[in-house]
């Protein structure tokens, strides 16, 4: 088995997990004794899944390890270089995170529905972004930009789920 499908099945086996706990951990036995929440699947799985999309595109991704650098998760040595990677998924029931910086040059948003399956995954560049009269320039971050009339659907580049399900 090659380290992709390894990465794949981890991945797979967390969210699985995950979505055992948390139907335990919001039932009334648990009694609200089991709240929060991890950046497990917006950091790790969710770059994991744009590194691949990138990849495929034949980008040559790495992951910017330098966590000192803000604003961007993926370098890429072909086409725009600092790619920033934000994730929703089924936990966040507002379907909105943070707000988007501005270092970077392409912005990839991803879509986990609630069996924590890529739902849709939004690609759009800086000058695209900055094009766009109907977004302000430091947008919080929403299900809504993946939407008929949103953001990556004017300006951007929408994958819904058919061929999706490779990534992750």
């Amino acid at each position: 088995m090659n380290n992709f499908k390894i990465i794949k099945q981890s991945c797979n086996e967390y969210l699985s997990a995950r979505m055992k706990f948390l139907k335990f951990a919001n039932s009334s036995k648990a009694k609200g004794l089991l709240s929060g929440n991890d950046n497990i699947i917006g950091s790790r799985i969710g770059e994991f899944i744009a590194w691949q999309l990138l990849n495929n595109q034949k980008r040559h991704p790495k992951i910017n390890k330098q966590s000192n650098i803000k604003g961007f998760d993926i370098i890429c040595s072909n086409g725009p270089q600092r790619i920033s990677v934000k994730l929703i998924g089924p936990e966040n029931k507002i379907g909105r995170i943070n707000r988007l910086g501005n270092d970077w040059d392409e912005f990839i948003l991803i879509i986990l529905n609630e069996n924590y399956k890529i739902e849709a995954i939004g690609q759009i560049n800086k000058k695209q972004f900055n094009l766009d009269k109907k977004i302000s320039k430091n947008p919080y971050v929403s299900r809504n930009m993946l939407g008929r009339n949103g953001l990556f659907n004017r300006s951007g580049k929408v994958c819904l789920r058919e061929g999706l399900e490779r990534l992750l």
